[in-house]
């Protein structure tokens, strides 16, 4: 069996080539950050340590670097130390600190419409990023992720898979998980006496998810950013306009300068000849829209489509499963137990033949096993009135309409606990069936500026997200086909809850709002992730994919990290 391991130990600075790696004694690969330092001297700075705190930098300083990456997370991170590798002077900025603080989250505050979440508590604005908010759940972008669908509009990707999956090997050693890891060589090494769900494979087919420990990219490599002698990160560090060149010798479609605030009220500049956004799919597009340098639509906005096509994964439970023999399959499905045993894990996805007969988006469906004695609902009430978010008033109000039966389910959940934690998997009640769904690009699901102001003095995001027909019709599709499926084969039994209008959950998965296409009239970025008509502006993340995935878009965000990484370290704007 491939089983849980501890991270390794070994994280060495000052990455060479961050995309290679190499076996930990426990069979692991580690992050190989570290092979020596940049082969040739860089103009700019060269310390030992280039982690600052931005409110020591004096207002009015100007700060001159050949690359500004804006945004410490996952694909910051990535994209700069591998610039830093390949000798480039590189500043990232952090708007946040090393830690959480509620100054910083009170800067993702923001309007919401036609959903039940808060964008503005989902997220993480420190060092690292959605990193500490992940739950380390990977699937690599496939081919029918890519595909145009004539019953999907504005469905597809405008380069090549190869384009991208050329980078699955460093994206893997970034997120900690195994590179060559196929679904194949996962049922080999299965548990003795498990076995995929036998489904009809027109119908569904077994996914294959790596699960990272997950990987806290603010802490994991803090030591190679501050090592990186050619790389500079500033904390509390907030750019809030980006400025086009001006003068009679400059060229005013490229941006000079980023002005950037401080908590401590400080402003400074940092001029670079080329700037990359990777601050997410909600602050991406909000930064451009608050870019007035070419206009009031804002920067990249010659056709109104900066923060149009705005996505999520809608996340449904409806039901349960009572399988025949849980044993047998809940290693392999159980997301509580696999997040906490396992490298691997598998969830049931539609088959792209069948959706494609049926005119349907992909829809994939997980598993989570409820326990003897356990009381979910009761459990994740407790859970969430101890949390930060818009479910923690419901979660207080509901708890103190039912006070008795909650304090009353504190130690039977408590117990299930222990089950769960114990692996007793006979003890298991029935399962809980959560799905995702492919999110259909709309246009008028956008990031726009509200009226409102945050302490800077930049308007803040306002973002739609409402769920189409065709996403819900597709959710309840797959219910139905996996019931009659499981039921149909002995397998078990279910029950569905499908209401008319399902109670739909957020993953936060914030995606298209910047999207990629090569015609300015279709996206915001070209293949290369440029803005169109922005020679030296680029954006990098989960806001340039045209559409969305089924599954998870971590590892996606770090290969096209990595890949406009590639291009920057050959290419001086």
């Amino acid at each position: 069996m491939i089983s849980r391991r501890t991270r390794g130990e070994t994280h060495n600075p000052c990455c060479r080539l961050i995309i290679t790696g190499r076996a930990s004694p426990m069979g692991r690969r580690q992050p190989v950050v570290g092979a020596g330092r940049p082969a040739s001297p860089c103009t700019g700075w060269n310390t030992a340590a280039m982690i600052e705190d931005a409110r020591s930098v004096g207002s009015g300083e100007l700060i001159a670097t050949d690359i500004c990456v804006v945004g410490a997370g996952i694909a910051g991170i990535a994209l700069a130390l591998q610039l830093a590798a390949a000798g480039r002077t590189v500043v990232l900025l952090e708007g946040g600190g090393a830690r959480r603080s509620a100054f910083s989250d009170s800067l993702y505050r923001c309007k919401v419409e036609g959903v039940i979440d808060d964008y503005g508590f989902s997220r993480s604005r420190y060092l690292g990023g959605s990193s500490n908010c992940w739950t380390g759940w990977c699937q690599p972008i496939s081919r029918a992720d890519m595909a145009v669908r004539d019953w999907v509009p504005n469905s597809g990707w405008p380069i090549a898979y190869e384009e991208i999956v050329r980078y699955a090997r460093g994206a893997a050693n970034l997120l900690e998980v195994a590179p060559d890891m196929t679904l194949e060589s996962c049922l080999e090494n299965a548990p003795p006496g498990t076995a995929p769900l036998p489904l009809a494979p027109e119908i569904f087919r077994p996914t294959l998810s790596l699960i990272s420990p997950p990987t806290r990219f603010g802490l994991i490599y803090r030591d190679a950013l501050r090592r990186a002698e050619t790389l500079r990160l500033l904390l509390h560090a907030t750019a809030t306009e980006l400025v086009p060149a001006s003068g009679p010798l400059a060229d005013p479609r490229r941006i000079d300068h980023a002005v950037v605030r401080t908590p401590s009220g400080s402003v400074f500049r940092i001029q670079a000849r080329q700037f990359v956004l990777a601050a997410g799919g909600i602050e991406n597009p909000r930064l451009l829209l608050a870019s007035k340098g070419h206009g009031p639509a804002g920067l990249g906005n010659a056709h109104d489509l900066v923060g149009r096509y705005f996505m999520d994964h809608a996340r449904v439970r409806s039901g349960t499963l009572v399988l025949e023999d849980p044993d047998r399959f809940s290693r392999l499905y159980d997301g509580s137990y696999f997040r906490a045993h396992a490298e691997f894990g598998l969830s049931v996805t539609l088959a792209e033949a069948y959706a494609a007969r049926q005119k349907l988006l992909p829809s994939q469906i997980g598993l989570r096993a409820v326990f003897r004695g356990e009381d979910t609902v009761r459990a994740v009430r407790i859970r969430d009135a101890f949390r930060l978010g818009p479910a923690n008033a419901k979660a207080r109000a509901a708890i103190a309409a039912d006070p008795f039966r909650t304090a009353g389910s504190v130690f039977p959940n408590a117990l299930a606990y222990g089950f769960r934690k114990a692996s007793l998997r006979r003890l298991i009640r029935h399962f809980v069936m959560e799905s995702v769904v492919e999110p259909e690009p709309d246009p008028e699901n956008r990031v726009t500026l509200d009226d409102e102001h945050d302490d800077f003095g930049m308007p803040r995001a306002k973002v739609r997200w409402s769920v189409g027909v065709l996403e819900r019709r597709s959710l309840n599709h797959a219910f139905v086909l996996l019931k009659d499926e499981v039921e149909r084969r002995g397998l078990g039994r279910a029950t569905l809850d499908l209401p008319e209008d399902h109670v739909i959950l957020s993953t936060s998965h914030h995606m298209g709002s910047t999207r990629m296409d090569p015609d300015p009239t279709r996206g915001v970025v070209d293949t290369d992730g440029a803005v169109h008509g922005i020679p030296n502006l680029f954006v990098t993340g989960s806001s340039v994919f045209p559409t969305g995935l089924v599954g998870p878009p971590t590892m996606t965000i770090c290969m096209l990290a990595l890949r406009l990484a590639d291009r920057l370290a050959t290419t001086r704007a």
